[in-house]
């Protein structure tokens, strides 16, 4: 009787996770997703983390900092406006000393993981990014009478580069679709 047990239960806990696996590799993309296209972002990083002259021993460093910069989404599409293939690619800019003073400095690229048009989770690549954040970014959007407004937030994120000596940081990034009042110059080339 307890083997039969065991066995239902092993097999019912399979079942779950092959569904979870399944049902993120399928994830379909909304449709709605091209509301966001061209949106203009306002964005803050923090980060905080541990410095390692040794990663067998104890932390030698503390790590902290935080910068504010410009944002643009692009929501790629498949050839058909209406067709958007869940990636999601934010170009980074920062402003110079005149507020319109701003250039590109990197690209971060997202997946598209759940969600719906007006509120969806997206997951980081940075195999495909310029820049070394790995996490799950939140953005919730509205319509309202001054037209799309949207935020944007991580849920866990952290930076994956490789640092000499080792670190270990957390990122945290948050956001608003802002006018930049600005005109932004192209994104840079991608790296090939």
């Amino acid at each position: 009787m307890k083997a039969g047990s065991m066995c239902a239960k092993v097999f019912l806990a399979m079942v779950l996770i092959m569904g979870v696996y399944a049902g993120t590799a399928a994830a379909q993309v909304p449709a709605g997703l091209t509301i966001w296209q061209d949106s203009p972002w306002q964005l803050s990083a923090k980060v905080k983390g541990y410095e390692f002259d040794d990663p067998a021993s104890p932390p030698s460093d503390k790590v902290s900092g935080s910068v504010k910069f410009q944002a643009v989404m692009n929501v790629v599409q498949a050839g058909d406006p209406l067709a958007p293939t869940g990636v999601i690619e934010i170009t980074l800019y920062e402003a110079g000393k005149d507020a319109c003073e701003i250039s590109a400095f990197g690209t971060l690229v997202l997946n598209f993981v759940a969600g719906d048009s007006t509120a969806f989770i997206a997951e980081s690549d940075p195999d495909a990014s310029t820049q070394p954040i790995k996490g799950l970014f939140y953005f919730s959007g509205k319509e309202s009478k001054k037209g799309w407004s949207g935020k944007v937030e991580t849920l866990a994120a952290y930076l994956t580069a490789d640092f000499d000596p080792f670190e270990g940081i957390g990122a945290t990034i948050k956001g608003s679709i802002k006018d930049l009042k600005c005109t932004l110059p192209a994104p840079p080339p991608p790296d090939l």
